[in-house]
């Protein structure tokens, strides 16, 4: 499958802790922001083959964390989670976006929900995916019927983690 050209997508702006670059594609008050991980090499080509098919229904964005891809590479502070975070509330500012919804990759899913619960107003909703270290077992700890996520957890599978990666490819 050859690569899709975003070249038409790319954009940057400028935030207070650097320049970020993002694709942006679709149109309408459904913004949804794409986070990837902070992994060397991570960027918001992660989400290359689902921009256009999510484009046909939201107005999406795909971010480069400031410090990875093609934003802003040094960071004077490094970067941690609150200039991560206070970049993309910084992004939305510029954009006019009030709130949007999430999908944030690995690190990028922990950094949504951290936006989610130090700006609630800002956040519809978040798909975190591949986030690890996330509590199981609830507020109310582990054998509590309602808060028990863990005794309703199945392992993964070769075949229910292709499932679950094709949605985002095939809606």
């Amino acid at each position: 499958m050859p690569l899709p050209d975003l070249s038409k997508y790319e954009k940057f702006v400028d935030l207070t802790n650097g320049r970020m670059r993002y694709y942006e594609a679709g149109s309408g008050d459904e913004h949804t922001i794409l986070i990837p991980s902070t992994i060397l090499g991570a960027s918001a080509d992660t989400f290359q083959f689902v921009i256009e098919l999510l484009a046909e229904r939201l107005h999406v964005y795909a971010i480069d964390n400031l410090g990875f891809g093609e934003s802003t590479r040094v960071l004077p502070q490094g970067p941690l989670f609150d200039v991560l975070v206070d970049g993309i509330r910084e992004f939305m500012d510029l954009k006019s976006i009030g709130s949007a919804n999430f999908i944030g990759e690995a690190v990028g899913g922990w950094i949504a929900c951290l936006l989610a619960y130090e700006s609630p107003h800002r956040v519809r909703k978040v798909i975190a995916d591949s986030v690890a270290g996330m509590n199981v077992h609830g507020p109310m700890g582990p054998g509590t019927p309602e808060n028990d996520f863990l005794g309703r957890y199945n392992p993964p599978t070769k075949e229910g983690m292709l499932k679950s990666r094709m949605r985002y490819v095939y809606p």
